[in-house]
């Protein structure tokens, strides 16, 4: 990360911060929670052991639920459709427990 950017994000961090005084947490716990947020990852960093995954396709402004088949690349899991144009993944996240 550049050094200009990692300056905006602290900036931001702190703007968040001092503008919301509820929020009772350190810095290291705001940064833990932060950077536990998924974001999105281009493709070329996605898992292809089968795992599902959200792809980002910019062609269609859409977001799929893709996977890697070794025999057919990338695919979207509910029509099989091959090859989607994604560009970027992220992780699904788990339901949240009632």
């Amino acid at each position: 990360m550049t050094d200009t950017l990692a300056a905006l994000i602290e900036s931001i961090d702190a703007r968040v911060l001092a503008k919301h005084p509820e929020i009772t947490i350190t810095k290291n716990q705001w940064l833990q929670l932060r950077n536990a947020l998924p974001v999105w990852r281009p493709i070329e960093t996605a898992p292809r052991d089968g795992t599902e995954i959200l792809g980002y396709d910019p062609a269609e402004d859409a977001v799929l639920e893709i996977q890697f088949d070794d025999e057919d690349g990338w695919r979207i899991t509910w029509n099989h459709q091959r090859n989607p144009d994604c560009t970027h993944w992220m992780p699904i996240l788990p339901p949240e427990e009632p």
